[in-house]
């Protein structure tokens, strides 16, 4: 079993990764790193920590970070894999309301995750 060395000296096995879709909920909404890194006060390379499963967050800054996308925590974070979207995509047809056209599928009209709240 390897060892990963993370900032503040805490070391994760292969057996304390937490999976995350923070790149996915990010790239979605349009957020650079350093945009949402603003958003939970944190440093830009903690993101980038995160979404590369480098570094575990705090239960704090997993819940700022659910705020933001306004879902649940759960959805961001699993300790098993997440499915891929490919795997979720693949089998569905997506059909504009309108015109019944085929759409290209995106997480969101899929609701694998949620729509951005209005403004």
């Amino acid at each position: 079993m390897g060892f990963l060395e993370v900032p503040g000296g805490c070391r994760l096995n292969d057996e304390s990764m937490i999976h995350n879709r923070l790149n996915l909920y990010r790239t979605e909404r349009g957020l650079s790193r350093k945009e949402l890194a603003e958003r939970v006060d944190v440093n830009p390379q903690t993101i980038g920590f995160l979404e590369r499963g480098d570094y575990n967050p705090s239960v704090e800054l997993a819940l700022r970070l659910a705020r933001v996308f306004e879902v649940p925590v759960e959805a961001l974070f699993s300790l098993d894999p997440f499915p891929s979207l490919s795997s979720q995509l693949a089998p569905v047809a997506v059909r504009t309301p309108a015109t019944g056209a085929p759409a290209v599928p995106t997480p969101i009209t899929l609701g694998i995750l949620p729509a951005p709240a209005a403004i």
